[in-house]
């Protein structure tokens, strides 16, 4: 049953079943075949069916492609490419400056709290030597 279930969620994801009119009819319907089945296994049969797979294979034909048209899609790949690289490499670069900035960030603290530790100790050494 749960085999099923994931099966009706694929198919009216990807459009072939529409789940509107599957409640409003009482039952599964087709948008490419333009078929109602009344329930599950009637569903099957029809998906199973040679009607439907005949216009499933018309539907998902391949056309032809020119090589003008695959060298423009390998072109588009790559320009693709060389810009997710830049985009990561861009990312990278500001990662670091950001945390050397930290690390500079950090390290001026540290040093301001040491100059405050040897004022407090110098403020001490003279308040005992006062006394």
């Amino acid at each position: 049953m749960l085999i099923f279930q994931v099966l009706m969620n694929n198919l009216v994801k990807k459009g072939y079943m529409n789940e509107g009119l599957k409640k409003d009819l009482g039952g599964f319907y087709c948008k490419l075949c333009d078929d109602l089945a009344s329930d599950g296994l009637s569903w099957l049969d029809h998906l199973n069916s040679d009607m439907h797979i005949n216009l499933l294979e018309i539907k998902m034909k391949n056309k032809t492609v020119t090589v003008f048209e695959i060298n423009e899609k390998q072109q588009q790949d790559q320009q693709l490419k060389f810009k997710n690289k830049l985009n990561r490499r861009q990312n990278q670069l500001k990662k670091s400056i950001n945390s050397k900035k930290n690390n500079c960030q950090k390290k001026k603290t540290r040093q301001k709290y040491k100059i405050q530790q040897i004022n407090f100790k110098n403020a001490a050494k003279c308040m005992i030597n006062k006394n």
